[in-house]
């Protein structure tokens, strides 16, 4: 499809007026052209893209390896997106009535780069992903780093997983 984003990264980080809709930053991106063909220098195929037509709501994050850039070029299979959104908390900040403050979770793909992220300073996280198992890695300012695997299931356009508990 013509016009599609070809993105190295895709972040969504918190607005300085509250309540204003925060809105996707796409990081070295590209359209595809009327064939529907994007030309991406190979620097940035190394550390991966995430591709979205954001007007049919479809989307990929493409494992980019070696053996896939030997060829030339990169088919890349469009999904449904499913818009996932979840809370991260802290017992012990809970405890001392104490707000949990930054946090951002970024989505590793399988070969460990990222593809996208998302900051907050209220302990929520708003994520666009294709069908799949993604690691996340979910840190902020007063808290250990984690690493946990959710999976977005097929056919679903929302998502949201368990609370993510990290620890002070």
């Amino acid at each position: 499809a013509a016009g599609v984003e070809v993105a190295g990264f895709m972040n969504l980080a918190e607005t300085e007026n509250k309540g204003t809709r925060r809105k996707w930053m796409y990081y070295r991106s590209v359209k595809t052209g009327t064939d529907g063909v994007a030309k991406v220098e190979y620097k940035q195929l190394r550390s991966g893209i995430v591709v979205r037509d954001t007007e049919n709501k479809r989307m990929a994050v493409p494992h980019v390896s070696p053996s896939s850039l030997a060829k030339g070029e990169l088919s890349v299979a469009l999904k449904t997106e499913c818009h996932v959104t979840g809370d991260i908390v802290c017992e012990e900040m809970e405890k001392e009535g104490k707000p949990i403050g930054w946090t951002n979770v970024c989505v590793r793909r399988g070969d460990g780069g990222q593809a996208m992220s998302c900051s907050s300073s209220e302990g929520r996280f708003e994520l666009l992903l294709p069908p799949g198992t993604y690691t996340l890695f979910v840190y902020g300012v007063y808290f250990k780093k984690r690493n946990i695997n959710i999976t977005v299931p097929v056919d679903r356009t929302e998502f949201t997983p368990d609370p993510i508990t990290l620890t002070a």
